[in-house]
């Protein structure tokens, strides 16, 4: 386990060391950064393409996500978030306060 300090310097908690870098995602940092913006970015594309086609203002209030894997669920999840995005409220945050 690694500790987890705020940004106050106060403890935040502890973060699990990654169990399956590079069997559900990329283990490396900068290519799992790469993979998440790919799908991102294609869904923002696919949201934008649909815009004529969704409500006017449309976007749901909450979304839950797949999360079997980036490299199996990605994509689904991210076309989510891209719907997400659409909403005028500012919290996205999940979990606790």
């Amino acid at each position: 386990m690694m500790m987890v300090v705020s940004d106050s310097g106060k403890e935040a908690g502890t973060v699990r060391p990654a169990a399956v870098a590079g069997a559900f995602y990329p283990a490396n940092a900068g290519e799992l950064q790469a993979m998440i913006d790919r799908q991102m970015n294609h869904a923002r594309r696919l949201v934008s393409s649909l815009a004529p086609r969704l409500p006017q203002g449309g976007a749901p209030k909450a979304v839950i996500v797949p999360h079997a894997g980036y490299v199996y669920s990605g994509s689904v999840a991210a076309l989510a978030y891209a719907l997400l995005e659409r909403a005028p409220h500012s919290d996205r945050r999940a979990g606790r306060a």
